[in-house]
């Protein structure tokens, strides 16, 4: 081999060595849609680097993830947000073919978001502070100032109470406005915009997006979490459970699950579950930190999962600080789901320890519109406790003024044999929220007269759409 045809082979091969990937075009395509706006510099650099579509998606939905400002619920706040202020500027600041959201005014909305206060200044007129001439007036297109006052921009990113981005008319009735970056106005505004993507994102240091469980506010459990509910039933003596339906909307059907455990079993730092459909296949599964409810005779856990109509099974295992399991049980369960129309009354919820809640959730377990009754799951009573029970109404039937007509009875039952009833009696209705309301009573126990096993049934009447709900409540009272 000459000298010559080895050395061009080398310069060839090291040439090839040097040359870069060339770059994907989804890669393209997303730097150089509105989303391109958000790309720190060191994130741009690494998704020029990716080889395929799939890692690029795999870096996007971590991308997305980092910006979350709030990892724990299933919307990421910010990306919805991104999302509408896109949509907004391609409606308002549309010049021909270009999208709004491609435009200086666009860009801008989309960083900062709406300005504090906004000025406008017809084709020809004087822009006062502008601070160089910048030709005839009579020549210059219309002028938009856009102020933004230094609490609407993140924390410690100027130190200006007030930012100006001032947009010129490309030229007369065009109605394509850009930042002038020769207008000393703008320096601060132009910096602004560089900073907002470092800014702009709220969890720098995640490394892989989290994914969530069934249970509000949890993780989906690990392999080394789930393994934890396959070493068999731990059931501690005294622990007792309470398993009911939470009707709330027609859309929110979640299962309640109540677990009581005495206190010589110490408390419970997390919870691990996994549900599966009755006739096979997971559902999800979920691991999260709890914290007990003080109760008497032990620590209370509640759970609200939210589901779709059908049978299912639950296994869950509380663990304490250590990792060391406390219980671990599996439920069966079946929800019924709710119509879409019509009016439906859920299952009652009753006990004698009624906690008011204010700011409790819709879908919070054992919550009726801010009454949190704490289930009694042993039906232990005494006969100076007051029973309360609670239920929802769905679109209950209304008169032409708004009134419903609901009535309720009462029975008393020992050993399946009618000591008294209550004949129907009208009661009022309470509204929780559109199309939603509350029906909520008690019962002094001090009506037992003998210690002994009952059963009170309570029927809650819907007189004009002739729809009923009858809960049979066990009661072992303790006559003091």
């Amino acid at each position: 081999m000459s000298k010559r045809l080895l050395v061009t082979l080398l310069v060839v091969g090291l040439g090839v060595c040097g040359l870069q990937a060339e770059t994907l075009p989804l890669v393209k395509d997303i730097l150089k849609s509105p989303t391109g706006y958000l790309f720190t510099k060191d994130e741009k650099k690494a998704l020029e680097k990716l080889g395929s579509e799939q890692e690029v998606n795999k870096f996007m939905e971590l991308f997305w993830a980092k910006r979350d400002p709030d990892l724990n619920t299933q919307v990421n706040e910010f990306k919805a947000d991104f999302e509408a202020r896109v949509k907004a500027a391609d409606k308002m600041f549309a010049v021909g073919s270009t999208p709004g959201s491609l435009t200086d005014r666009g860009k801008v909305l989309i960083l900062l978001g709406r300005p504090t206060r906004a000025s406008n200044l017809p084709a020809g007129a004087a822009v006062q502070g502008a601070q160089r001439d910048t030709g005839p007036y009579e020549d210059r297109g219309a002028t938009e100032i856009w102020v933004y006052t230094k609490d609407r921009l993140p924390q410690g990113l100027v130190k200006a109470e007030e930012v100006w981005a001032v947009f010129i008319e490309t030229r007369v009735g065009s109605n394509e406005f850009i930042l002038d970056r020769t207008d000393p106005r703008n320096v601060a505004v132009m910096k602004v915009l560089a900073d907002m993507p470092e800014a702009l994102v709220k969890n720098p240091k995640l490394t892989e997006v989290p994914r969530l469980g069934l249970l509000p506010g949890s993780k989906a459990a690990k392999p080394e979490d789930l393994a934890l509910l396959d070493k068999g039933e731990v059931w501690p003596e005294g622990a007792l459970s309470f398993v009911a339906e939470g009707v709330v909307s027609t859309s929110l059907n979640p299962v309640w699950l109540y677990l009581q455990l005495p206190d010589a079993v110490g408390p419970a730092a997390s919870v691990v579950g996994r549900v599966s459909k009755a006739e096979g296949g997971e559902v999800g599964t979920f691991v999260k930190d709890i914290t007990p409810l003080s109760v008497s005779g032990g620590r209370g856990y509640e759970f609200s999962i939210p589901l779709d109509a059908g049978n299912y099974q639950l296994r869950i295992a509380l663990l304490d600080a250590a990792k060391n399991l406390l219980v671990a049980k599996t439920f069966s369960f079946e929800l019924s789901g709710v119509p879409e129309t019509g009016t439906v009354i859920s299952p009652f919820y009753w006990g004698v320890d009624v906690r008011q809640e204010a700011t409790a959730h819709l879908g919070d377990p054992f919550n009726i519109g801010g009454w949190h009754v704490i289930p009694r799951a042993s039906n232990a009573y005494t006969s100076k406790e007051n029973l309360a029970y609670f239920c929802y109404i769905l679109h209950p039937t209304m008169d032409e003024n708004g009134k419903a007509d609901y009535r309720v009875s009462l029975a008393v039952y020992k050993d399946d044999k009618k000591l008294n009833e209550n004949a129907d009696q009208p009661v009022n209705l309470s509204q929780v929220a559109p199309d939603l309301w509350m029906f909520g009573n008690g019962l002094p126990l001090s009506v037992f007269r003998k210690s002994g096993d009952y059963v009170l049934e309570v029927r809650l009447r819907d007189a004009r759409a002739n729809v009923e709900r009858t809960a049979r409540i066990p009661l072992s009272i303790t006559v003091q």
